[in-house]
């Protein structure tokens, strides 16, 4: 059993950057959902998305949440404000990510690493929160850290979503609508055609040619079709912490 905070207190930078073909993203059968442990070993698929986790939150009525978040640095990760601080409302007081949970049936690959859960910045802009790990003893292998893209990705850019969709084992998004989309008028926000499902927020948009990170995803307009997600290089701008 993957150990979280939902069981535990019973309740719900790339060294290289590999090129990613069609045969890689298609390897199963298109779907909104293609699951990661789908994609073979060898696949640089999976090199890429190291650096995607669960995050699991433990807030001060002990209710708990997940979402996806990303590592960004030695020791940093970024999540959703909205997932670390319960809406904006509530502080969590216990925070801790799931790396290479890929597949359910082998959750003995699976590593937990704690969080301290005061953020060391959070962006009301972006709506993302930058948090630390609380053993600052340790870091984040090199190979798990994401490549943000420095530059805005042009409308029709194709991409895929890795994300943990209902707290699930990590799924991949790679459906025929997953790419970026016009903006939309007096938004900031990267705007993008991607499936996504409770727990996605938090989720890295992969450029699908160069495997770096557009954006994160953050929330869905289902009315519209589209999701919202934070730009890598605003991201960038707003956390000068990930550049240094």
């Amino acid at each position: 059993m993957i150990r979280s905070f939902v069981s535990a207190f019973s309740v719900g930078f790339l060294l290289a950057t590999p090129t990613l073909s069609d045969t890689d993203l298609h390897v199963a059968v298109p779907r909104a959902d293609t699951p990661v442990a789908a994609f073979a070993d060898e696949s640089p698929l999976r090199s890429v998305v190291r650096g995607v986790a669960r995050i699991d939150i433990l807030y001060p009525d002990d209710k708990t949440g997940y979402c996806t978040a990303v590592i960004v640095g030695p020791d940093h990760v970024l999540a959703p404000d909205f997932c670390v601080s319960d809406s904006g409302e509530r502080q969590a007081k216990k925070v801790q990510v799931l790396l290479d949970y890929i597949d359910a049936e082998a959750p003995d690959t699976v590593r937990t690493v704690v969080l301290d859960p005061v953020p060391v910045a959070v962006s009301a802009s972006q709506h993302l929160s930058l948090l630390r790990r609380a053993d600052q003893t340790s870091a984040f292998e090199a190979d798990r850290v994401a490549r943000l893209q420095a530059g805005a990705p042009e409308t029709g850019t194709v991409l895929f979503l890795a994300a943990h969709p209902r707290g699930a084992a990590m799924q991949i998004s790679a459906t025929e609508t997953c790419h970026v989309m016009p903006p939309l008028k007096d938004n900031a926000a990267l705007i993008h055609g991607c499936a996504t499902g409770e727990g996605s927020s938090g989720g890295a948009l992969f450029h699908a040619a160069s495997g770096e990170i557009v954006g994160l995803h953050l929330s869905s307009d289902r009315n519209e079709g589209h999701g919202l997600g934070a730009a890598s290089v605003a991201i960038l701008d707003a956390f000068p912490q990930i550049a240094e």
